[in-house]
């Protein structure tokens, strides 16, 4: 099964086009997407076994944000809650809580668990060119958020 997250270094996927402010997105094209669907970062960990993380964010019209992560040794097909995402949570380690705002056409993001460790919130910007959606961080924390993103 894959590590804990804490303890693996995760490989983000390079967005393959410029991140420019032509390409950002902006106004409703940014609101809509991150308040009606789940927006899903998968991500390479090191570790024995090398793994792909998945991690879903649920950011909700209240401004709270629900996320969830997936761990998938690569060569088993078979997504398992990840065990160390939030290792303080005993009956959920797999998930953690945050908030979430769009201010400046930027998503603010911070996660409940790196608050209570005095991490800032992070701040990023969508951009998206021939399909694709990636995720650029400006300030703060990661969060696993930087990449390529898909919405669901």
């Amino acid at each position: 099964m894959c590590a804990a997250v804490g303890s693996t270094r995760l490989r983000f996927r390079r967005i393959p086009f410029q991140a420019t402010i032509a390409n950002q997105l902006k106004g409703a094209d940014l609101a809509e997407p991150i308040a009606s669907k789940t927006l899903v970062a998968v991500r390479s960990q090191t570790g024995s076994p090398p793994c792909l993380a998945r991690f879903k964010f649920q950011f909700r019209p209240d401004g709270s944000a629900l996320i969830k992560c997936e761990g998938k040794p690569v060569n088993n097909a078979q997504r398992r809650p990840c065990r160390g995402f939030n290792p303080e949570n005993a009956e959920a380690p797999d998930r953690d809580l945050g908030t979430w705002r769009i201010e400046l056409d930027q998503l603010v993001f911070r996660r409940i668990r790196f608050s209570a460790e005095g991490r800032d919130e992070g701040r990023f910007t969508l951009h998206a060119a021939n399909g694709v959606i990636g995720v650029r961080r400006l300030s703060g924390s990661g969060f696993c958020l930087p990449g390529v993103v898909t919405f669901e």
